[in-house]
């Protein structure tokens, strides 16, 4: 979501995820004649201690989660554990 949907206070967590997306396409592109296959995986929001060691309260990272859920077409949060078992 954060590669295509802006957040703010994300800048850089924003752009970072929008540049892989966009790397993933142009070398697509560019490795498609070798028969090289690019892809990438953009799993929904995981819920991680991430916010909170980056200074955000457990209130704050629990509205986040919230609110990023419901802009996934399932309306759910991952875990960590399902983005380990791929």
């Amino acid at each position: 979501i954060s590669g295509i949907q802006p957040f703010n206070g994300s800048l850089s967590y924003c752009v970072s995820k929008a540049a892989i997306d966009h790397m993933t396409r142009c070398l697509a592109l560019e490795l498609k004649d070798t028969g090289i296959r690019v892809n990438c995986i953009r799993p929904s929001t995981i819920e991680t201690n991430f916010h909170e060691n980056g200074g955000w309260t457990k209130e704050r990272a629990k509205d986040y989660y919230s609110k990023t859920g419901q802009l996934h077409n399932t309306g759910l949060i991952g875990d960590v554990k399902d983005v380990i078992e791929l």
